[in-house]
């Protein structure tokens, strides 16, 4: 349905500011991410038009992500956030199963153990011959369970970066970006999506379409109540 635009202060608060720069304040716990550069998918290595999800034991899908090609691959799983009652991710511990287009893979070397904050290389194979997701038909991926927001990649970039998100339910969201001082540089996203899986390229440029300098930006997603922010690189 048609929504109206919202209007974005050209400002953060100083607050918003603080409390990214370290004061403590209730985040979920870091992501666990897994690479690769060897995996393949029916025999073949993996390419950028395969996806790769995670599934937590108890069923929950807490990771999607594009590959990278050339068998190259980068995820980021989501723990359970403690602070609410939902179990929307991984704990300590659990060990996660991975899919290539929605067919079961198996591990060919690492461990798919869950450690908060962690990074594993983790090579997997997988083939349309294998079990699929479950509760979904062959190829077809599931819903994300919880709001998520990667780390751009490449970080630092130059001239332009990719960032990704996730929501698990249709909700208003706004993805901007701003620079060290809080002012706001660049809106990507101020409308409502439906559930699912999202990449954004940011292309350097603010909303006037002028370069931006080098030096350190914020991102920050608002999906409903969620709302997160990271850290990014621009270079010279």
């Amino acid at each position: 349905m048609a929504v109206s635009p919202r209007r974005s202060s050209a400002l953060v608060p100083v607050a918003f500011v603080i409390m990214y720069v370290g004061f403590a304040f209730a985040v979920p716990p870091p992501p666990c991410t897994w690479w690769g550069d060897s995996s393949t998918f029916n025999g073949r290595p993996i390419t950028c038009a395969d996806t790769i999800t995670a599934r937590d034991p108890d069923g929950v899908w807490c990771g999607r992500q594009y590959a990278c090609g050339d068998g190259k691959y980068a995820i980021h799983v989501y723990g359970d956030d403690p602070e609410t009652s939902e179990d929307e991710g991984a704990v300590e511990g659990d060990t996660i199963a991975f899919y290539i287009n929605g067919y079961k893979a198996e591990v060919v070397s690492g461990s798919a153990i869950w450690h908060s904050g962690v990074a594993h290389q983790l090579e997997l194979a997988a083939s349309s011959v294998s079990t699929a997701c479950p509760s979904s038909s062959a190829g077809d991926e599931p819903l994300p369970a919880r709001f998520g927001l990667s780390q751009n990649f490449p970080n630092p970039f130059n001239p332009t970066t990719n960032i990704e998100y996730q929501i698990p339910k249709s909700v208003d969201e706004e993805l901007v970006i701003y620079d060290i001082f809080g002012r706001k540089v660049r809106t990507l996203v101020d409308r409502e999506q439906p559930a699912g899986y999202y990449s954004i390229t940011w292309n350097g440029r603010d909303d006037f379409g002028r370069e931006v300098g080098a030096g350190i930006y914020l991102y920050r997603l608002r999906a409903g109540n969620f709302v997160d922010v990271r850290k990014m690189v621009r270079l010279r």
